[in-house]
């Protein structure tokens, strides 16, 4: 069983220290439902949050008194994450499946048999082909009730506002579900008439233990007709004087211990499973995804094809001018300076074309990359903090979205190189240009990632890698000429600026990179392709950063509205 003992939740931070909780001690045995109720702003949310472990009490201790090792706690947050594109083109048996891949060491045969004994436990065996988007809303509450109970967990904290016109089937099948896994449910809910569906129903007024017992015994405790009435008459008193009624009086009210209920073990934590085994499981769910949703691969595909044409319109006829400046010099000294006239006309148009055709190849690229990857951790939000909580690896989670980005990556660079060389006959080796775009691209993949990470919302996401696309010619200096020491704090992050740097070196050899050399001196090709690397791995890094913080807490003073 999970005990709380005196739980105390202080905000030092906050004027005067307000007490956020403030002695709470229960008891929660397994195959109890109970009930947890309260005006806004009484700590409903954080003391879930406090028995999840996402906020550590001040005083007191959450314990569990049972086998060892401790089960696993699965916890819904009354949180808002938005919209999780992938969920909504998988399947109800899909999703299952792959929540279960994630946490539980099974085998496929064992996997699949613990998927299906979870539609039927939850009510949604003849809804398994069913997509998310197509889900009515309480089939949405029963599939979200089998994500959590994935994996056996032995205390599930549900954290539930709207109770308005909810399904009374839905508190049925958790009474059953808490006894058949034996497991204990806690769940906040504002349904005062449905009290009686509830074991048990603890009471909190601000932030303090007003009542914790039977359903039977609130009427008579609080001296009210109906469990209606309830929120009127706790405001008669301040939350102190409630507390310190019940700490008085509290004995002859509290809950009987079950028969046999300190014996009851709760389902054991299972091993988890491997970092590889995460990310390939991670990998499967965002390709089946994106293979489901025809529309937006059609519209990434016919945008990466298409786009090398607006970098290639203003050179479809070739860089012919650049043909005649390959190779070494011949001829007599007259023909000589005659060539050397025809270069000094032809240097700032040659130069200033050629130049132009290869920024624009790096900043339409970054436009593709944005499209793509700003969402994929926004966009997903609430998936994450949910299977991080169950015990998914950040650097596994990481990994996949960079393995998904990586094909789209690797072939939008090689498309665009290939159809820029052929096409405008741009000198250089073809290899080494398409393999500097593919970096490049991966290293504005991976700061997309990073600000995914950090951002709230997939909108936020999309419009901060946006930005940062269209910031990458200002950053490398194209546009305007900023002071130097400005130019060096924003290069390292302009993968533009160190791209064309290494991309120019692929015309080493040529006439046409000797007169750039003259017109606009480029960095080694070490430091540029050094300089991408940096840049992919601090991305990734920070996106790991991001991924890494934890998005379940509830603001001090803003709970339980």
């Amino acid at each position: 069983m999970f005990e709380l003992h005196d739980v105390s939740l202080l905000a030092a931070a906050l004027p005067q220290e307000r007490v956020l909780l403030g002695d709470v001690s229960a008891v929660f045995f397994p195959g109890e439902v109970a009930a947890l109720v309260g005006p806004p702003g009484s700590g409903k949310s954080l003391l879930l949050q406090v028995l999840a472990g996402v906020r550590v009490p001040t005083f007191g201790e959450v314990i569990w008194t049972g086998a060892a090792p401790a089960p696993s706690v699965a916890y819904h947050p009354a949180l808002n994450f938005g919209h999780d594109r992938a969920a909504s083109w998988l399947t109800v048996r899909e999703q299952i499946s792959g929540a279960l891949r994630l946490r539980v060491v099974a085998s496929a045969a064992d996997l699949s048999e613990q998927t299906e004994a979870l539609l039927r436990r939850v009510e949604l065996a003849e809804a398994g082909e069913s997509r998310g988007g197509t889900l009515s809303r309480g089939q949405r509450r029963r599939l979200e009730l089998a994500l959590e109970l994935a994996g056996s967990p032995g205390l599930l904290l549900w954290d539930e506002r709207d109770d308005a016109g909810s399904d009374p089937g839905f508190d049925r099948l958790l009474r059953t579900l808490a006894v058949e896994l034996r497991i204990a449910i806690v769940r906040v809910t504002e349904a005062l008439d449905r009290l009686g569906d509830f074991d048990t129903v603890l009471v909190l007024c601000g932030g303090h233990l007003a009542y914790h017992g039977a359903p039977g015994g609130l009427a008579h405790y609080f001296q009210i007709e109906a469990p209606g009435a309830l929120w009127a008459q706790l405001a008669v008193r301040d939350a102190g004087q409630w507390h310190g009624s019940w700490e008085k009086h509290g004995e002859a009210y509290r809950r009987l211990l079950p028969s046999g209920a300190e014996g009851c073990d709760a389902p054991s934590r299972l091993g988890r499973p491997g970092a590889l085994r995460q990310g390939l499981g991670l990998l499967r769910r965002r390709g089946e995804a994106l293979l489901r949703d025809r529309a937006e691969l059609g519209r990434e595909v016919t945008l990466a094809l298409a786009f090398p044409l607006a970098a290639a319109v203003f050179a479809m006829d070739g860089l012919p001018r650049f043909v005649g400046l390959a190779g070494a010099l011949r001829g007599d000294v007259a023909a000589q300076i005659r060539e050397n006239a025809l270069l000094a006309v032809d240097a700032t148009y040659g130069v200033g074309l050629a130049n132009g055709l290869v920024l624009a190849q790096f900043v339409l690229l970054a436009f593709l990359t944005a499209r793509i990857a700003s969402s994929e951790v926004a966009g997903e939000r609430g998936f994450l903090e949910r299977e991080k909580f169950r015990g998914l690896r950040v650097g596994a989670y990481v990994a996949s979205k960079a393995a998904f980005l990586l094909p789209w990556v690797v072939l939008q660079a090689l498309w665009m190189g290939v159809f820029i060389h052929e096409v405008c006959r741009m000198p250089g080796a073809l290899g080494w240009q398409a393999g500097v775009l593919a970096l490049a691209n991966g290293a504005f993949a991976a700061m997309c990632l990073a600000l995914s990470s950090f951002a709230r919302t997939a909108g936020r996401a999309r419009q901060l890698c946006f930005g940062l696309a269209a910031l990458q010619l200002p950053f490398a200096g194209v546009l305007l000429a900023p002071p130097e020491w400005l130019s060096w704090t924003l290069r390292p992050l302009s993968p533009l600026y160190w791209g064309s740097g290494a991309y120019l070196q692929s015309m080493e050899g040529t006439r046409f990179y000797e007169i750039l050399q003259m017109v606009n001196p480029q960095s080694p090709s070490g430091l540029c392709l050094g300089m991408l690397g940096a840049q992919l791995a601090l991305g990734l890094i920070l996106c790991a950063a991001g991924c890494n913080m934890n998005r379940l807490r509830v603001a001090p003073g803003r709970e339980g509205t």
